[in-house]
C-alpha cells in the first residue's frame, strides 16, 4: 500500500462517505493475494477506533473500509493504520501512511 506521508482524508462529523479503498502490494507494485485476510482501519482517537473492512478483490490486494454511523465521532487530525491479518497468525500494520481529519459538524 502506497500513500503520500502528509496525505490526509478530510470528514465532518458523523460521515460515512467516501470510502478508503487500497491495495496491498509488494515493493515492486505487485498485488499480494489478500483473498483469506480480514482488513481494518485503527484510527488513533481514545480510545481506538476500530473500523472493519471488506475483501474487494483477494487475487488482486484490493480491500475497502466502509465507515458506520459512530465511526467518525472524535475531532481531530488523527494517526491510522491498516491492519491485515491472514488468519495463520500474520498480522502486517501500516501506521502513519495516512491521516484522518474530523471536522466539527455544524448542526444536525
Amino acid at each position: 500500500m502506497t500513500c503520500a506521508k502528509e496525505t490526509v482524508f478530510e470528514y465532518i462529523q458523523d460521515d460515512t462517505r467516501p470510502s478508503i479503498r487500497g491495495t496491498y502490494a509488494d515493493e515492486n507494485g505487485n498485488p499480494i493475494d489478500i483473498s483469506a485476510y480480514t482488513v481494518s482501519l485503527l484510527i488513533a482517537t481514545t480510545p481506538a477506533t476500530i473500523v472493519p473492512g471488506t475483501i474487494v478483490n483477494g487475487p488482486d490486494g484490493i480491500f475497502q473500509i466502509d465507515f458506520s454511523p459512530g465511526d467518525l465521532t472524535d475531532i481531530g487530525k488523527f494517526i491510522t493504520g491498516i491492519k491485515l491479518d491472514d488468519g495463520g497468525g500474520g498480522i502486517v500494520t501500516y501506521q502513519g501512511h495516512f491521516k484522518i481529519e474530523i471536522k466539527q459538524k455544524i448542526g444536525p
